[in-house]
């Protein structure tokens, strides 16, 4: 029985090893592809628009094979253990979180930009006001009396309401 395990676990290993290699070429295909249109300074013809999504699918089939794969090996690996549960387990777990981690990352910038945003309105605004003023010195004798009228005003409420 331990035998056997060690085989298949000697297989899997092999055939996952092939596998790896057959992403890194995969990739490396698609790489030189890319840089191919990158050398051209023209638009890529259909043919290599099709060739390239070939070679996209190709890869992506070729990853989510590797994954069941390396899954495969890990509860080979497991189960001669006896740690089967925990280890999926953690994988689980660990795929969540991160996911879980980029989404707030994803939050957070959304948030620092609109918070540039904001900034860059608010100073927008003071220029807007800043130069309104310099262009118009009466404009800011009215907010001036303005700002005294409310001070006279908040005093003779807050006064009311002592007696």
């Amino acid at each position: 029985m331990v035998a056997e395990l060690e085989n298949d676990k000697q297989e899997l290993m092999a055939f996952l090893e092939e596998e790896k290699r057959k992403v890194e070429d995969l990739q490396f295909q698609l790489e030189e592809e890319a840089l191919k249109e990158e050398g051209d300074a023209k638009a890529p013809g259909p043919t290599q628009e099709l060739l390239i999504k070939e070679l996209e699918r190709q890869l992506k089939k070729e990853q989510e094979r590797s994954e069941r794969l390396e899954k495969d090996l890990l509860q080979i690996k497991a189960s001669k253990t006896g740690q089967r549960p925990s280890t999926l387990n953690l994988t689980a777990t660990t795929a969540a979180l991160q996911k879980a981690l980029k989404e707030k990352e994803e939050h957070i910038e959304q948030l620092l930009r609109e918070r540039d945003l904001e900034r860059s309105e608010v100073a927008r605004a003071a220029a807007h006001v800043d130069e309104t003023l310099k262009m118009n010195p009466i404009l800011d004798l009215k907010i001036i009396l303005f700002q005294i009228k409310r001070f006279f005003y908040s005093r003779v409420t807050n006064d009311s309401f002592l007696e």
